[in-house]
């Protein structure tokens, strides 16, 4: 069993393989951002495209980010393995990643969006999805600094 008061290591290259899908996952989060706060009124014929290509980049880079952390060699099965004491940090994460990807697929699903109301409903959940992954990144940093004492770099 593991001591909590000591921390496991965390090779260097996975620790790279994290930032790196972090990286990918921030620049996917800011091209929705950027692409729902373009001006819409007018355009929708060009907003909603935008959009909904930005939507599916980041669901392709969480979806990415889901896969490397709880795929078979995870690093949340690793942190469990590893630092059992913070086994409910990991089922706090697996449980964002699940209602994240459900929040985005949702968002996919969405039809065009037709007047002002619809666009502000769509920057709504947005917003919401982004709130969520934002969250969801600083308490994966805490997490492997408590396993790991890694920083990881909480500014991307």
């Amino acid at each position: 069993m593991s001591d909590p008061t000591t921390s496991p290591s965390l090779d260097e290259a996975t620790a790279e393989v994290v930032r790196v899908r972090r990286e990918q996952l921030r620049v996917a989060e800011e091209r929705l951002t950027s692409a729902a706060g373009a001006p819409s009124p007018g355009r929708l014929d060009l907003w909603w495209p935008g959009v909904h290509h930005a939507i599916g980049r980041l669901t392709d880079a969480f979806a990415h980010h889901v896969e490397g952390t709880e795929g078979p060699d995870g690093l949340l099965e690793e942190i469990s393995s590893a630092a059992p004491h913070l086994s409910n940090e990991v089922d706090h994460l697996r449980a964002d990643h699940r209602q994240i990807a459900d929040a985005l697929a949702a968002l996919a699903r969405r039809t065009a969006p037709r007047t002002d109301d619809e666009v502000d409903s769509v920057r709504s959940a947005t917003l919401e999805i982004l709130s969520a992954l934002a969250r969801h990144r600083f308490a994966g940093s805490d997490l492997l600094w408590r396993a790991y004492q890694v920083d990881i770099g909480g500014v991307d």
